[in-house]
């Protein structure tokens, strides 16, 4: 199960928010990448305008999302730093900072297969199709090259 929702999630990141790296997109912005990933899907997929409507507005609110996590993400640095400033570390406060960093990655992981889900409806079979098709192409890249 832990692995299924692993995988949506790298799935969804990859398509949604991440864009490709290997492309040529080091060291650009999230938003950039983004762009570049909604630019790629539409291209690939065929897709009409109203799934590119809703492609963009599912990519804001993923990049809306996570900037508020990475704000968050800030803090616990901040609270780590300080508990190593201290003159001995206090297990149950770093428990509760990460305990707050889990939640937020389940709230994230929930708005991502939501998303996911929405896209996934609004899409024609044939495109649907050619999703599975590019998944796996990916898939089996990943697998030559981890491989070493």
């Amino acid at each position: 199960m832990v692995f299924k929702s692993i995988l949506l999630i790298t799935i969804g990141s990859l398509f949604i928010v991440a864009g490709c790296k290997r492309l040529g997109h080091r060291g650009a912005s999230a938003e950039k990448r983004a762009e570049w990933a909604v630019k790629k899907i539409s291209s690939e997929l065929d897709l009409n305008e109203d799934q590119k409507v809703l492609l963009n507005n599912i990519k804001d609110e993923l990049l809306t999302k996570r900037k508020e996590l990475k704000s968050m993400g800030d803090d616990l640095s901040d609270s780590l730093l300080a508990q190593v400033n201290e003159e001995s570390i206090d297990p149950a406060e770093l428990n509760s900072l990460f305990e707050s960093k889990e939640s937020q990655f389940t709230e994230m992981r929930s708005l991502m297969v939501e998303k996911f889900t929405e896209f996934h409806a609004a899409l024609t079979p044939e495109q649907r199709t050619k999703m599975a098709e590019k998944l796996s192409k990916i898939k089996k890249h990943k697998r030559r090259h981890r491989r070493g």
